[in-house]
């Protein structure tokens, strides 16, 4: 599966970002620029995101790198919080959401 593969436009271009992988060590996770935002969002928001990010990596499954990995989570938790109801950036609900 090519996590990678959306609609061309700007909202989708892939960005490198450096986040601290299960092993401590900082690595290049690419997500499309959409998720960056949501990202981005649950800072401003007030969001620990290093914390998030430490939690998500100890359940990811070996068979999804972290860049993968990290954008199913965001995707997820995006996701839940506008099925709950909860507060969402203005873009929401994600592609793909589904009642």
């Amino acid at each position: 599966m090519n996590y990678l593969k959306a609609p061309l436009t700007p909202s989708y271009e892939p960005i490198g970002r450096s986040l601290t992988n299960e092993f401590g060590q900082k690595e290049t996770v690419v997500l499309h620029k959409n998720y960056w935002d949501y990202y981005d969002w649950l800072v401003d928001e007030g969001f620990d995101m290093d914390e998030w990010v430490a939690r998500a990596v100890l359940i990811r499954p070996h068979d999804l790198c972290l860049s993968e990995h990290i954008m199913l989570c965001l995707w997820q938790d995006e996701c839940n919080r506008y099925r709950n109801g909860q507060k969402c950036p203005p873009s929401s609900p994600p592609l793909g959401y589904e009642e």
